[in-house]
């Protein structure tokens, strides 16, 4: 079996350009490099946690799903769902059972409403 490399950057290694092209040089320079894994550069992490804490909590929802990361098609109908209303920000990934969306407060109900029939009737 062939040797695999896998490459994680974050935070201040991948802070502005420089930082970016660095790391960009480190994956070319391993052919064994298969898998680059990318998180929040610099700062943004916390921006994002302003951000949601400057939202009434009416505004932020959040959908848990059990094995969510492996259950086919859920992505599919939850963004078919969504389509038709102004969903300013999706985040996934900080858990594998947890899809969090900014929405306008006064869709919140209909939109969670809509996702739980789409989901789990």
């Amino acid at each position: 079996m062939p040797h695999l490399s896998v490459a994680k950057f974050g935070g201040i290694s991948v802070a502005n350009h420089d930082a970016m092209t660095a790391c960009a040089k480190i994956v070319i320079a391993d052919p064994n490099t298969r898998v680059v894994v990318l998180s929040a550069s610099a700062g943004v992490t916390n921006l994002l946690v302003a951000l949601v804490n400057g939202v009434k909590a009416t505004e932020r929802e959040k959908l848990i799903g059990n094995d969510l990361h492996i259950t086919s098609g859920v992505a599919k109908r939850i963004f078919d769902t969504v389509q038709s209303y102004n969903v300013r920000m999706i985040s996934y990934g900080a858990s594998t059972n947890n899809v969090c969306m900014l929405v306008q407060s006064e869709h919140s109900d209909e939109i969670v409403r809509s996702l739980h029939k789409s989901l789990f009737e």
